[in-house]
């Protein structure tokens, strides 16, 4: 299983593949979910509890009571409970309580966007800066996968066959910090999270799920162009697979169809170091179409950076 991640040449500073260096490094830069270019990221819907859903079940109840008596009101009973469950104050009180895991699970875990389509002109134009940028190309280690998650051949193709589907993610905790890969659902309906069912979730496997079939891996019909699966992990910044994401690995590189080609050399040098396999895109001339060949040697050319 193969993603694609589209990038431009860096315009700032001196060296112009520095991003490209620290992707070879298995570096990627994740922003938070919240900083994403599209302003309907993650959004949704919200269902609450009713009154007679929360005194209708004994474990919503002592959360209710629970969270007013450490909020300021040790003594509240559940007499007084329901002489203000109507006011704006207990809907309020309902949705910080498990809001707050969405808040900051958005604020706290960035997000690697990629695709499953490296001939994607649209996507060559807009992210590779008009065909002169590049495509890194990332591989999923089954093999890596079914060691964690402990499942024969046919249920490990099973799964798989599921999480390209999106019917299923993959969740892993590695020393602490928990990523998630998860497909990216089209619709033309915002999403709800059900506050009721969201709160009887046991784990948090199950949480992220829901969250990814309820927000961060849902986008609007319009993007449906992109074939968007998402890697998200906890923490922001420059983050090394190897630590975050081991299932994960950059193994190649696309060079576009109009990078200048001591670009393309500058490229292949840094490929060769890294032990990375460079490809090129070459636009057809028959057909609308992107083509892509493995490139082994590139010579004749100086690179712009030795």
């Amino acid at each position: 299983m193969k993603f694609y991640k589209y990038k431009a040449l860096c315009k700032d500073g001196s060296n112009p593949l520095w991003q490209l260096e620290d992707f070879l490094k298995q570096n990627v830069y994740l922003p938070s979910l919240n900083a994403l270019n599209d302003p309907y990221e993650g959004r949704f819907k919200f269902k609450n509890f009713t009154p007679e859903q929360v005194f209708a079940d004994p474990e919503v109840l002592k959360h209710t009571l629970d969270h007013f008596r450490t909020a300021g009101e040790p003594e509240l009973t559940e007499e007084e409970l329901r002489t203000k469950i109507t006011s704006k104050e207990f809907q309020d009180c309902l949705a910080d309580s498990e809001l707050s895991f969405v808040e900051d699970f958005f604020e706290n875990n960035g997000v690697l966007c990629l695709t499953v389509d490296k001939n994607n002109i649209p996507m060559w134009a807009h992210y590779g800066d008009n065909h002169t940028g590049y495509c890194v190309v990332f591989e999923l280690d089954l093999n890596h996968i079914q060691k964690l998650l402990d499942l024969t051949d046919k249920d490990f193709q099973e799964y798989i066959n599921l999480v390209e589907k999106g019917e299923e993610i993959l969740s892993f905790n590695y020393n602490r910090h928990s990523s998630i890969f998860s497909k990216i659902s089209y619709t033309i309906n915002v999403p709800v999270i059900s506050l009721p069912d969201f709160s009887k979730i046991p784990d948090n496997y199950s949480r992220r799920k829901y969250l990814a079939e309820h927000s961060f891996a849902i986008k609007f019909d319009q993007w449906s162009y992109e074939s968007e699966f998402r890697l998200i992990a906890t923490g922001t910044g420059s983050l090394n697979l190897k630590l975050y994401a081991p299932f994960l690995s950059v193994t190649g590189v696309i060079v576009g169809s109009k990078m200048d080609n001591r670009y393309v050399k500058s490229v292949y040098d840094l490929c060769k170091i890294y032990g990375i396999k460079l490809y090129k895109a070459l636009c057809s001339e028959y057909a609308y179409e992107i083509l892509i060949e493995e490139r082994a040697e590139i010579s004749n050319v100086e690179p712009v950076i030795a």
